[in-house]
């Protein structure tokens, strides 16, 4: 039986809820700049984005 290690992130946007108070527009610029950067961050390190809902993340990355 092979094993492999994973580590599972788990991420969440501060200032969600104001964003939302401030508007559609401003939320939006928020969250795509927030999912952009994290997708970068994730892959760089040769790890998936399995989801993403509202402000947060849920992601692996594969142990060396």
């Amino acid at each position: 039986m092979e094993r492999r290690l994973a580590a599972i992130l788990a991420a969440d946007a501060v200032g969600h809820g104001r964003l939302s108070r401030d508007g559609e527009e401003s939320r939006h610029c928020a969250l795509s700049a927030y999912i952009k950067t994290i997708t970068a961050l994730i892959d760089r390190r040769n790890g998936k984005v399995m989801h993403f809902v509202g402000a947060a993340a849920l992601a692996d990355e594969a142990m060396q």
